[in-house]
């Protein structure tokens, strides 16, 4: 007889901890407000990220899960690190929108050339609109001295995720590159389509709905290189031979089904052996 999985009962409290270290992995950038009383966490910010994005993250946490038909939400908990625990029956979201920032919101609306009622205000979903198209505009934050400083020495590099939904970005270690699609996946797992863009290079789309990504990194190497290699420009094919001898088939192969072109790795990997100081002759 199989075991059942032992349940953890924890406060609200602890449920909060774990959605304040959630929320600064996911949203990086944004200082977030989390507070417990004895059956749920509230938690609150100002602009930053829209509402369903936070939600998406938050929802994970709440230890009720739907409504039945008798409109009763049963205790059904979460998982967390492989257990199963049951905290905070509930998870509330609120998001304040500051003057400057309703006004942009507006702004885009405006430049996007929707029309607003007959008094004057725009609906909720053009507003959506209109955000998500000037958070797929907006820079990212500015980096700490720290992270200028990893930049700089060639070890750390920001990768941005866009989708219809979310906006965001974070910092990875140049080496890791290769693994930057198992990373969005870890830090992000609401998301099933999206594009991100490493550093300055061209943004890669992905659709984990239509395809597996690990199932292409097993199919790579025997089907997928052999059809690339033949519209390979010669020192395209120079540069993936370099690559396979320094970094070794494998580790090429899953950057390549990541999305990474062979010019990008290329230039990454060699930005790397530089910074470092490698010696490979």
């Amino acid at each position: 007889m199989m075991k059942s999985m032992e349940t953890i009962y924890e406060k609200a409290s602890d449920t909060a901890k774990k959605i304040r270290k959630v929320l600064k992995e996911h949203f990086p950038h944004t200082k977030f407000s989390v507070t417990s009383d004895r059956t749920s966490v509230s938690v609150k910010w100002t602009d930053g990220p829209m509402k369903p994005d936070v939600e998406a993250v938050l929802k994970q946490f709440e230890s009720r899960g739907p409504m039945d038909m008798s409109d009763y939400r049963p205790v059904i908990g979460y998982m967390w690190e492989g257990k199963r625990y049951v905290g905070a029956d509930y998870v509330h979201a609120y998001r304040t929108l500051t003057p400057e920032y309703k006004a942009r919101i507006i702004a885009q609306a405006k430049e996007m050339g929707m029309e607003p009622d007959v008094y004057g205000s725009f609906r909720v979903d053009q507003l959506n609109e209109a955000e998500r198209a000037l958070l797929a505009l907006a820079p990212t934050a500015q980096p700490s001295k720290e992270i200028k400083a990893a930049e700089q020495e060639g070890r750390k590099v920001y990768v941005r995720i866009e989708s219809d939904t979310f906006v965001d970005s974070f910092l990875m270690d140049r080496s890791q590159v290769a693994d930057v699609v198992d990373e969005i996946r870890q830090r992000y797992p609401f998301l099933k389509r999206f594009s991100y863009r490493i550093g300055e290079a061209e943004p890669v789309s992905v659709d984990l709905l239509q395809e597996d990504v690990s199932a292409k990194v097993v199919s790579l190497p025997a089907k997928r290189v052999e059809n690339m290699v033949a519209t390979l420009t010669p020192e395209q094919l120079l540069k993936l031979l370099v690559l396979q001898k320094m970094l070794g088939e494998k580790p090429v192969a899953q950057a390549l089904a990541a999305g990474v072109t062979i010019d990008q790795l290329f230039a990454q990997t060699a930005e790397i052996v530089c910074a470092k100081g490698w010696k490979i002759f």
